[in-house]
């Protein structure tokens, strides 16, 4: 016990990466239990979001006023901020007013912002293109090889096979948004199972690259979950990496499209 050795009442624990610990949170749940960690506050993180999230569901009740942190890529305005020193003006949630306003105080970097949204599309919010980028002028392969093999080490821990996923995101990507079904994809593809192709594309979304949009009636205030939907790659930079991956073509308006959805999701849900 901390306590004892070095007279220490409490303490902040960090644990990352606790995902290569297998069976991590039997450890944790137990020592919570026994009231090890009465004084204390944990972080937990790992770079497999999913199998993070997934293992919350095992601490009912003893989490105190723990909180889970989703870390999204950079948004534009912290790119902005980060690279320019400009504090991009933003409005309030459903104030649309304060947005307007707030787009009318930002015209005065206009050109600039513009610029940088250009940069923004090749590098995404990942530090390394970011950097490769304004110290190279451009993004390499090595970069993309490097978040590439990130993503297929991620989703083979999960059992999902390199060669479906392969032809399930070139579908993806080649449809260009157009909402699409998930028989549409496997007609597409070697998998004859829509409900593998949903399995697998929920995958994406787990590990927070892809977000899929269902059709919402306004009127009704009814989502269809069996209509087509849209499949989004939230990331400008994710999108140059599976279109690498899956040989295919990516077109810059859908590359913004999907960019613009990737920022809105993280204030609301989305249809």
């Amino acid at each position: 016990m901390l306590e004892e050795s070095g007279g220490i009442r409490s303490s902040y624990i960090i644990l990352d990466e606790i995902t290569y610990v297998e069976g991590w949170w039997r450890a944790i749940k137990s020592r919570i239990d026994r009231n090890v960690f009465k004084n204390d506050i944990i972080l937990i993180s790992g770079s497999v979001s999913i199998e993070v999230l997934k293992e919350r569901e095992r601490f009912p009740g003893r989490r105190g006023n723990g909180k889970d942190i989703v870390m999204y890529p950079l948004d534009f305005s912290e790119f902005v901020r980060i690279l320019t020193g400009i504090a991009v003006k933003q409005g309030e949630f459903e104030n649309i007013e304060s947005w307007k306003k707030a787009m009318q105080a930002n015209i005065i970097f206009s050109n600039k912002l513009i610029e940088y949204f250009r940069v923004y599309l090749k590098t995404g919010g990942f530090p390394i293109p970011i950097r490769e980028y304004f110290e190279r002028g451009n993004v390499t392969i090595s970069s993309i090889k490097v978040y590439l093999d990130w993503l297929k080490n991620d989703w083979a821990k999960l059992g999902k096979s390199d060669k479906y996923m392969k032809e399930i995101i070139g579908v993806i990507i080649k449809l260009r948004l157009n909402p699409i079904s998930w028989l549409h994809i496997a007609n597409e593809t070697s998998v004859n199972s829509p409900n593998t192709i949903r399995s697998y594309i929920e995958t994406l979304e787990d590990m927070l690259v892809a977000k899929v949009l269902h059709i919402y009636d306004p009127v009704g205030r009814r989502v269809y979950y069996r209509k087509n939907k849209k499949v989004h790659i939230i990331d400008p930079f994710m999108y140059r990496v599976l279109a690498h991956y899956a040989r295919t073509e990516v077109y810059e308006e859908q590359v913004v499209e999907s960019t613009v959805l990737g920022h809105v999701m993280r204030m609301c849900d989305v249809y």
